[in-house]
């Protein structure tokens, strides 16, 4: 009993409990992934677009356009920033809200 308590991520101590678990914080993390995805998607395409019309402009000679720090920094900036930004802003808004919400409860 326990020890896999210990062990696991978290621990519901009644059945009760779980329906909020599963609806309201199972519902924040399909939303937040499914938004992630989508970002993600649309920040490589975007570089990688940029990338390929700068060559064919270029006549695919083999110039960058962009300078080596950019290119190293850039999923550093642009894929942990907005993460961190949209964990903050839905736990503040998204707390307030599922209270008050009557979907959830019986």
């Amino acid at each position: 009993g326990m020890q896999a308590v210990m062990a696991s991520d978290f621990a519901v101590a009644q059945f009760r409990f779980l329906e909020r678990l599963l609806l309201v914080h199972g519902h924040w993390c399909y939303k937040r992934i499914a938004h992630m995805i989508c970002y993600f998607f649309y920040k490589n395409i975007v570089f990688g677009l940029t990338l390929f019309y700068f060559e064919v402009l270029a006549a695919f000679s083999g110039q960058t356009i962009y300078d080596d720090w950019y290119s190293l920094s850039f999923n550093v900036i642009l894929t942990s920033l907005p993460v961190i930004h949209s964990e903050f802003l839905s736990r503040m808004f998204h707390l307030t809200s599922a209270s008050s919400s009557q979907h959830y409860t019986s």
